[in-house]
C-alpha cells in the first residue's frame, strides 16, 4: 500500500495545478467579459441619450449583459445608487484599476452637460475603454498561458523529484 502513496500525491499535485489554472482561466474570462459589458453599456447609454434623451435609471432599464448581471452590477445600477456608493458598486466588478476609473468618470458625469456634450464625452470614454480592453485582453491571454505553463511545469517537477 505504501508504494502507491507517491503516485497518489503526484495525482493530487497535478489535479491541484489543473484546478488553480482553471480558476484563473475563469477569472480572466470574467474580467474580459465584464469589461466588454461595460463597453456595451456605454454604447447603450449613448444610444438612449441620443435617441430618447433618457436619464437616470431609464438609461439601463432595458440593457442586459450576462457578465454584468452575474456580478450584480446591473441590478444595483437599476435600483438607483447615490454617487457616494458608486465606488462600492464598481468594486463588485473584476476589472482593472484603469477601467474602474473610466467607469466612475462615466457615471459621475452623466447629466452634467447638454445632449451633444454628453454624447461626445461618452464616446470619448467608450473609446478609452475599448483601447484599455484591447491592451488588457492581450496581456491577460499571455498571463493565462504563462500561468498554466508554470503551474503544470512546477507540478511536473515536484512529481518527478518526489517519485
Amino acid at each position: 500500500m505504501t508504494e502507491f502513496i507517491p503516485y497518489i500525491g503526484a495525482l493530487l499535485l497535478m489535479s491541484g495545478a489543473y484546478l488553480v489554472g482553471r480558476e484563473y482561466s475563469e477569472y480572466v474570462k470574467r474580467r474580459i467579459g465584464e469589461t466588454e459589458g461595460i463597453i456595451l453599456l456605454a454604447e447603450h447609454i449613448r444610444s438612449m441619450i441620443d435617441k430618447f434623451l433618457s436619464f437616470g435609471e431609464e438609461l439601463y432599464s432595458d440593457f442586459h449583459n450576462s457578465a454584468l448581471d452575474r456580478s450584480g452590477f446591473l441590478a444595483e445600477l437599476r435600483s438607483g445608487i447615490p454617487d457616494a456608493d458608486l465606488n462600492k458598486l464598481v468594486d463588485k466588478l473584476s476589472v482593472s484599476v484603469e477601467v474602474r476609473e473610466v467607469i466612475i468618470e462615466l457615471f459621475l458625469g452623466l447629466g452634467q452637460d447638454y445632449r451633444e456634450g454628453e454624447l461626445k464625452r461618452i464616446e470619448m470614454l467608450k473609446e478609452k475603454l475599448v483601447s484599455l480592453h484591447k491592451k488588457e485582453s492581450l496581456e491577460l491571454e499571455k498571463s493565462l498561458k504563462l500561468t498554466r505553463a508554470l503551474l503544470l511545469g512546477g507540478a511536473l517537477v515536484a512529481v518527478i523529484l518526489g517519485i
